[in-house]
């Protein structure tokens, strides 16, 4: 008896590939339905078969200061036809997000792309050149913005559903960002 059916012989319907709820040490787990980036950085949808984890190599485990502390995991994920993907090369499937979300995150994320470029400068030394902007810093304070806009209630209310969790709030701004 296998320990999970082929993934290729289910084809996943739109509920089991929308992830939400609370968020949990291991983002996913066996049985999730996720997007992952491949060597070409195309997404493609996959079911996680297994969930491994191991402690940093720089984790001292004979550390008298570690008995009873746990390491900061790093967790590995496997899927019909990958092993040993990292967490950074998974995704929420967009079609998911987008039946949960409605296109209204990928506008923004438009906008947001726009609005940077009007933004950044390539010119050393200025304060907003490329090199020393925080773009991460950047998105944020627009995403921000535009979630307590009183024109976006609507979406900011379907965004902080209890349904939704923390884990499908993730999800949708990693995704996005």
């Amino acid at each position: 008896e296998e320990e999970f059916p082929h993934t290729y012989a289910h084809v996943p319907n739109l509920s089991e590939v929308i992830n939400v709820g609370d968020l949990k040490a291991s983002r996913y787990s066996p049985g999730t339905w996720v997007e992952v980036r491949g060597a070409d950085m195309k997404w493609r949808l996959r079911m996680i078969t297994q969930v491994s984890k191991e402690a940093p190599p720089d984790y001292d485990w004979n550390d008298p200061q570690n008995k009873d502390k746990e390491p900061e995991w790093i967790y590995y994920y496997q899927t019909s036809d990958e092993k040993r993907v990292e967490t950074d090369d998974l995704r929420s499937s967009e079609h998911g997000l987008v039946h949960l979300f409605g296109t209204r995150p990928w506008i923004w994320q438009q906008w947001a792309c726009l609005r940077l470029e009007q933004i950044l400068r390539f010119q050393e030394g200025h304060q907003d050149d490329f090199t020393s902007l925080d773009v991460d810093r950047c998105t944020k304070e627009l995403w921000n913005k535009w979630l307590d806009d009183p024109q976006n209630k609507e979406f900011r209310d379907l965004f902080y559903d209890d349904r939704i969790g923390d884990f499908g709030r993730s999800e949708l701004v990693e995704h996005i960002m």
